[in-house]
């Protein structure tokens, strides 16, 4: 029997959401918002897949909260070509991945959260931030992909003079098993 993939608010199914989060949004209103969608037809944990967006979005209310003028953070969550995707776009002006505790490049399993570099990471930024979003992220979905952007749209490399924004994508295969295309993406890769 094929299970059916599909997004569901309320009564409707669809196969594409998009949410558009103020920037003065609060985390609490964000979950509240993420808990209405239910994503139906993965070997996933839903609420996993709606904790990994959260992370992501409350990374770009923190970064949007600096701005004078703040935009948006979009949200969308598809079921396209054989995979389920989700994007978290922003236009904070990007960051530098070098900053965090890690590596962003390791796979998942290769990153140790209780490392030196994690617990001055915390310190550094007061016990506010954990360097823990994007890991999540990276643990939940089978692939990873982060882009930034300039103030046209146009992606640019992370160390551009001008980044407005980011992209992160997180997908996960349908009808793979959790975990067995990022084991084939990284087999790949090496």
């Amino acid at each position: 029997m094929i299970m059916p993939h599909y997004l569901r608010i309320g009564e409707k199914k669809l196969s594409r959401i998009r949410l558009t989060i103020h920037p003065g949004a609060t985390v609490t209103e964000v979950f509240s918002l993420l808990r209405k969608v239910e994503i139906v037809g993965l070997p996933h944990s839903p609420q996993t897949i709606i904790y990994a967006v959260l992370e992501l979005v409350s990374n770009s209310l923190r970064a949007l909260s600096k701005k004078t003028d703040p935009a948006p953070v979009y949200v969308t969550l598809a079921f396209k070509d054989g995979s389920f995707t989700a994007e978290v776009r922003d236009e904070a002006g990007g960051f530098d991945p070098s900053t965090l505790p890690y590596d962003i490049n390791l796979p998942a399993d290769r990153i140790d959260i209780e490392s030196k570099a994690f617990h001055a990471y915390r310190e550094a930024n007061g016990n506010r931030h954990f360097g823990l979003g994007l890991y999540i992220a990276k643990k939940v979905f089978d692939r990873l992909e982060i882009h930034f952007f300039d103030s046209t749209g146009n992606e640019v490399p992370w160390d551009a003079q001008e980044k407005h924004g980011t992209l992160i994508r997180g997908s996960i295969a349908i009808g793979a098993p959790h975990g067995a295309a990022r084991r084939e993406a990284e087999s790949t890769s090496r």
